[in-house]
Order: C-alpha cells, then sequence, then structure tokens
C-alpha cells in the first residue's frame, strides 16, 4: 500500500511541476483551424435545402455548413429516414465535401 500511494504522490507531484513549468508558452494547434460549424433548420425535405441561397444572403452571404433535419423515432423504418428527406440533404453535401454536413435528430411525434 505504502508503494502505491508514494507512486501516485511522485505522479501527481510530477504533473505539478509540469503544470507550473511554463505558464505563458502556447501550444499550437495541430492541422488547419476553421470555423465551428454554422446552420439552421429550414425545412426537414427539398424545401429545406432550396432555402439555403435565401438563407446566406439574408445572413450577408455567411455560409451554411451544417443542415438540420429531423425524424420520428417511432419504428425503424422512421428511424433510416425516406428519402424524400434524405436524398435533398446528401445531395447538398456532396456538392461541397468537406465543408458541409447534415445532422438528423429524431424527435418524437407530437
Amino acid at each position: 500500500m505504502a508503494a502505491v500511494t508514494a507512486a501516485a504522490m511522485a505522479m501527481a507531484s510530477s504533473v505539478l511541476v509540469w503544470s507550473l513549468s511554463s505558464p505563458t508558452e502556447s501550444v499550437p494547434l495541430p492541422g488547419p483551424t476553421r470555423e465551428p460549424g454554422f446552420g439552421a433548420f429550414l425545412g426537414s425535405d427539398a424545401t429545406g435545402v432550396e432555402r439555403i441561397p435565401a438563407f446566406e444572403e439574408w445572413l450577408g452571404g455567411r455560409k451554411m455548413t451544417v443542415g438540420h433535419t429531423y425524424l420520428p423515432p417511432n419504428n425503424w423504418t422512421d428511424v433510416h429516414g425516406p428519402d424524400f428527406i434524405l436524398l435533398p440533404w446528401t445531395s447538398w453535401v456532396a456538392a461541397d465535401p468537406g465543408s458541409a454536413a447534415t445532422t438528423i435528430t429524431y424527435a418524437s411525434a407530437v
């Protein structure tokens, strides 16, 4: 037990020394920096995708990078998602791979 306690204390003191050793140094983040994803719910089906250009224009040209749609979780067919909802969003993401994404929220039917 004493060996475990001594080891734990040694590790804790080395972490403390490491964290206090250079408080003003900054560590650069790896890779390119990107703005966080941005979007809004504009409609679940093709109507939502069709509204994107007007929404971007209304925002002064800021590009929407996240589409958001809702699907009911009532059964496995609902969870899989109907093509009339998913295909327009899939096409939107495919038109600009790497910068666009779609989030799907499963919401209870009201």
